[in-house]
């Protein structure tokens, strides 16, 4: 069974179609899938083994110890953005989100990361930025959504990704974003641009699709301030990217890491607990631990369906 659930996970990483890695405690790497690879351009034997920040451009590498450790005592990490550097010494800006995966002693085992290449978007803000104009083609071209929005959250433009994903919604130009975007009438108490308006900086939210009320999937949502020459916030460019079949995936890897734990834990009471009725109280009280269970209660019968024994755990609680 625990061959089974590791190859499983590993099929599910390996065949992600977004690029994901695994760190040490260290921060070396110790996988990567081939999404990764294609992206960067290596090959897997120039990258296990070696150093994350090895792969980072010197504005991120230097950030990256502090950034790590961070990470490793809050648990899991999100829309932390690193400039990566490719085989053949291209950057590539990347947003990464990910979690620490622990092992039966609650010890840091490996870090599970995803990230999201951000280059069509940096390229898209620095043209607005420096001439206010962007090549319709290029424009539309861009296989996420993007929308230009005003100091009022008006929006000004948006690409085909955008006119598909609301069409609904048509015309959406001149609306207020949340009335197309979540059907609302007033501001998204999550809104990421609100944020940019009131301190300068990037922000990021996962929100609901098509609305709060209805949703059927999740979009993540990257703002990001749009300044004059005078350094003054003009407008907001949006970055949406459909995390649907990201999420279903990265809960599948989360369910199957908690299962992988509590069969690791399970196992060790087993060979060392001699004891029926202890055994049986550690295995509820590990399940309602690792597998997030508010309760657990396990029955113990012989070969012909007697009643042999019994254990519970949560119970009563609450």
């Amino acid at each position: 069974m625990n061959d089974v659930q590791n190859n499983n996970f590993q099929s599910i990483i390996d065949n992600f179609p977004m690029p994901y890695q695994s760190l040490d405690a260290q921060g070396a790497i110790i996988h990567v899938n081939q999404a990764w690879l294609d992206a960067l351009g290596y090959s897997q034997h120039e990258v296990i083994g070696k150093s994350f920040s090895e792969f980072l451009a010197p504005n991120s590498s230097g950030a990256f110890k502090e950034k790590f450790s961070q990470f490793k005592r809050k648990g899991m990490v999100h829309g932390v953005e690193f400039t990566m550097v490719g085989k053949y010494g291209r950057n590539k800006p990347v947003l990464f989100d990910g979690i620490i995966e622990k092992d039966e002693k609650k010890q840091f085992k490996r870090t599970i990361c995803f990230f999201h290449d951000l280059t069509q978007m940096k390229e898209v803000e620095s043209a607005l930025r420096v001439g206010g104009q962007f090549s319709s083609d290029i424009f539309n071209s861009i296989q996420d959504g993007i929308s230009i929005l005003d100091e009022d959250l008006t929006i000004l433009r948006v690409n085909t990704f955008m006119e598909r994903m609301y069409s609904q919604q048509l015309p959406i130009v001149g609306k207020k974003c949340y009335e197309v975007y979540q059907r609302r009438k007033t501001i998204c108490p999550w809104c990421p641009s609100k944020r940019v308006l009131e301190d300068g900086e990037q922000h990021t939210a996962e929100v609901p699709y098509p609305s709060e009320e209805e949703p059927i999937g999740w979009l993540e949502l990257t703002s990001y301030p749009l300044k004059d020459s005078s350094g003054k916030i003009s407008g907001i460019i949006e970055h949406v990217k459909d995390i649907t079949e990201y999420k279903k995936k990265v809960k599948r890897i989360t369910h199957l890491t908690k299962v992988l734990n509590a069969i690791r834990k399970v196992n060790q009471l087993i060979i060392h607990e001699k004891n029926q009725d202890i055994l049986l109280q550690k295995v509820c009280d590990t399940l309602i631990e690792t597998r997030g269970y508010s309760t657990a209660w396990i029955m113990l019968f012989g070969q012909h369906s007697e009643y042999l024994d019994s254990a519970e755990s949560g119970f009563g609680k609450g």
